[in-house]
């Protein structure tokens, strides 16, 4: 499978995904840093 290929098979999934066809395997989630107390320390 080509790079193309294997791009191509990950954005059709994403689009099942989008549309409520098919559930995501994973869920990352990433925690907002507090910036304005990260520049009240300095």
């Amino acid at each position: 499978m080509s790079i193309f290929d294997e791009l191509q098979a990950s954005l059709q999934e994403a689009v099942k995904i989008k549309q409520g066809n098919n559930e995501a395997n994973r869920i990352t989630r990433h925690a907002v840093p507090d910036v304005k107390a990260i520049r009240d320390k300095q």
